[in-house]
């Protein structure tokens, strides 16, 4: 899997199990947790950034954007998954309220910026 190969070149990667003998190499950013069981070779994905106390495993299109396009590149995909779920999810009222601070927030920013460049 390219996300795997990706990861193993890039990060040091952590263990799960005995140092001398571990059971399982795993590796969390971007709201992504991947795990390599070394006993089977399986490896598994995970969406960390659920509402619940679970991982939940991401889908099988997920998957196969990891194993052929690499980590960052799955990582981005679930996350714009996610994002797209929580915006179905949000109702005009809390739409609003988010728009209303995003303009206080932008507000705030010019004021800052303004400051910095005087």
């Amino acid at each position: 899997m390219k996300a795997f190969e990706d990861l193993n070149k890039e990060v040091t990667l952590f263990w799960t199990g005995d140092q001398d003998a571990p059971r399982t190499l795993w590796y969390v950013n971007h709201g992504v947790k991947i795990e390599k069981f070394l006993d089977t070779g399986d490896i598994v994905i995970h969406n960390t950034m659920t509402n619940s106390d679970h991982y939940e495993e991401v889908t099988e299109d997920q998957y196969m954007i990891f194993r052929n396009l690499g980590w960052e590149i799955g990582c981005c995909c679930v996350n714009i998954d996610v994002i797209e779920y929580r915006m179905e999810k949000a109702s005009e009222e809390q739409l609003e309220k988010l728009n209303t601070k995003k303009i206080s927030y932008l507000k705030k920013l010019s004021t800052y910026l303004q400051t910095l460049f005087k």
